[in-house]
């Protein structure tokens, strides 16, 4: 554990530790802030105690609310319900474990596993909703190419998370850095790595298609997650 995460957190354990002694059972900083020190991340920090009902955590609220205002964001759950949580969050819990340091207690996130049928069904839900927000977005700005430029940003940013977890479905090696793991995802998958390569760098900022180009640009992006969707569904009928 890095002795940043550890500083940054020192207010939050000493909020916690005497009144929960040794109830907590973990405290686990996750997610991008974890690796920069960029002052913007919120700090995500998932809070593991024996007991996560509402009297045990009322006693703390007043100074986790200070805490909040400073950008520490905890999120409590108690060790059962994160067992039993596995089959309803998996991706929550997935992106958790992709960038995650220890700062007290113990590692409870690493031997996590998902049951794959859940694991899919999440998959598709999160694919779904996004077409359906594009296709939304285009129904209302499909003719002006500046908005549909954001548009597009915005909902290759949003399934992130979806990208880890289609490789964790077919059991493939996951990357760390972002371009080579959308590389894995359009080998496993047979999707266009240049189309995910494209939405990528326009995400970033780092590639302006012309206006004439994101009509285009728009119903690609759209044929590759129906094309994803059925696929996905496909494993889902097939129950594997």
């Amino acid at each position: 554990m890095t002795v940043r995460l550890r500083q940054q957190l020192q207010p939050l354990l000493a909020i916690l530790e005497p009144v929960h002694g040794p109830r907590l059972r973990a405290v686990i900083a996750y997610g991008p802030w974890c690796l920069d020190d960029d002052r913007s991340l919120p700090k995500q920090v998932l809070v593991v105690l024996d007991d996560a009902a509402s009297a045990q955590l009322r006693a703390t609220a007043p100074q986790v609310g200070l805490l909040r205002r400073q950008g520490i964001e905890p999120f409590f759950l108690s060790q059962p319900e994160l067992a039993r949580s596995l089959d309803v969050f998996p991706l929550e819990f997935l992106d958790m474990q992709a960038c995650y340091e220890v700062v007290a207690g113990d590692d409870l996130l690493a031997d996590l596993t998902f049951p794959p049928a859940a694991l899919r069904l999440q998959i598709e839900e999160e694919l779904r909703g996004g077409l359906h927000r594009l296709r939304q977005e285009v129904g209302r700005y499909g003719h002006h190419p500046k908005v549909m430029r954001q548009v597009l940003a915005q909902s290759f940013s949003a399934l992130h998370r979806v990208w880890r977890a289609l490789l964790r479905l077919r059991d493939a090696e996951m990357p760390a850095a972002v371009e080579a793991l959308l590389q894995q995802v359009a080998a496993v998958w047979e999707l266009d790595p240049q189309l995910l390569g494209k939405l990528h760098r326009l995400e970033l900022g780092q590639w302006r298609p012309e206006p004439t180009a994101v009509e285009t640009l728009v119903d690609d992006y759209d044929r590759l997650l129906e094309r994803l969707i059925d696929r996905v569904d496909t494993l889902l009928t097939e129950g594997r």
